[in-house]
């Protein structure tokens, strides 16, 4: 979206990524604004919101780009637990000449690669446990900062210079939808924001269900 002066001294975004755009009317940058400023205080007073976002980071189902691995069968501490004795067994039939060193050979090469495939799951798990511990951790560090701050008496008393710091401290985004806004405030999944929850005109498209 670019930026667009009305020549009145309003400030708004519209879409200019086609030539004049897409049908998408402009929106004001004080109602992205307001918007911003909703989520900031939704996560710091809304407690059934805390604890639904609290619900939604352990269960590692977030909105961030690395999206959480599936899950497939076991885990791999058992799986190399099995492939590790499946080794051995190996080994014991090759010792008692019960299996052609060929046959052992093209065994062995399949385990092996089978144990590299889990090792290598069992690293990628842990990185996906700790990006969650550390989603949780900033949540509730972020939580605990707005739940000290009363965001809108702060808005309202702040002047422009003050109320960018505020923004751009403390979220990380506003993507606009044709039927609603997502905000995402840092550390925390994106929550919905209906246009009208910010005073901005309703769009004629549909699809979101719902607000914050």
């Amino acid at each position: 979206m670019a930026v667009a002066q009305n020549g009145q001294g309003s400030t708004f975004y519209r879409c200019r990524h086609r030539g004049e755009g897409c049908e998408q009317p402009a929106r004001s940058t004080k109602g992205l604004a307001r918007a911003a400023v909703l989520g900031l205080a939704l996560i710091g007073r809304d407690e059934r919101l805390q604890a639904a976002i609290r619900r939604q980071l352990a269960s590692g189902a977030t909105t961030a780009p690395e999206a959480p691995l599936a899950r497939r069968g076991a885990s791999p501490a058992a799986t190399l637990a099995k492939l590790a004795q499946d080794r051995r067994k190996l080994l014991e039939l090759y010792y008692a000449d019960k299996i052609s060193a060929d046959g052992f050979a093209a065994e062995e090469t399949r385990l092996c690669a089978a144990i590299e495939t889990e090792r290598a799951r069992a690293l990628d798990e842990q990185h996906e446990e700790r990006q969650k511990n550390e989603l949780e951790l900033r949540f509730e560090q972020v939580a605990a900062v707005l739940r000290n701050l009363d965001v809108d008496a702060i808005w309202m008393s702040a002047d422009d210079a003050e109320r960018r710091v505020l923004i751009e401290e403390l979220v990380e985004w506003v993507t606009v939808f044709p039927d609603h806004l997502e905000v995402a405030v840092t550390g925390t999944p994106a929550l919905n924001v209906l246009y009208g929850e910010v005073g901005l005109k309703e769009s004629d498209f549909v699809g979101v269900g719902g607000g914050t």
